[in-house]
């Protein structure tokens, strides 16, 4: 999974072993970021960075880390049973939105207390553009948020396959690309 910002590409992943790692634009040097000592979700599903200095990463049972300023703090969806996080944003440091295999959630307090405000029983992968528009694709369609995650519209009918990407134009925000697999879709969104 990969996040960019101004100076680094941010990087994720793992099975059953985390890794978290950042590649540097200037002259493409790698730095490895954690250790399982210090890094408490087994495998790394999601990430996204804020910006150079606040990145969020998302794994398996609902883990949840931020990196800022060089140091890992440790958080987690506390639900029963655990979620897996497919997609995860900052929108700032303290507002973020999760995508899972049983649907969305929202935090406005860096995680003190979440929010499920859409259900589902596929993986959402979310964009945003803004604070308050974001979208999120999966099998059953596109969907619209225009208040910062809390409350969903269906705009667009699914492909009916695991959606496995999005991401929004940086040109026009109402243009979102998803994928599937192999396939990649464009669909202009009215």
């Amino acid at each position: 999974n990969l996040s960019a910002t101004s100076k680094y590409l941010w990087c994720c992943g793992g099975d059953s072993q985390s890794f978290v790692f950042r590649v540097r634009l200037k002259d493409h040097r790698v730095e490895i970021l954690d250790e399982a000592e210090i890094f408490p979700i087994n495998t790394a599903t999601a990430i996204h960075a804020l910006n150079d200095n606040f990145v969020i990463i998302g794994g398996d049972d609902g883990n949840i880390a931020t990196y800022q300023n060089g140091v890992f703090n440790a958080t987690f969806i506390p639900l029963t049973p655990p979620i897996v996080i497919n997609s995860i944003k900052a929108i700032s440091e303290t507002h973020w939105v999760v995508g899972s295999d049983v649907g969305i959630y929202v935090t406005f307090n860096a995680g003190a207390v979440w929010t499920k405000t859409y259900n589902s029983e596929s993986g959402c992968e979310i964009s945003f553009h803004d604070e308050m528009l974001g979208y999120f694709a999966n099998a059953l369609g596109v969907h619209r948020t225009t208040n910062g995650g809390l409350t969903w519209v269906k705009i667009f009918d699914g492909p009916g396959d695991i959606i496995t990407g999005s991401a929004l134009s940086s040109i026009n925000p109402n243009r979102i690309f998803f994928s599937e697999y192999t396939t990649v879709f464009g669909s202009v969104i009215l």
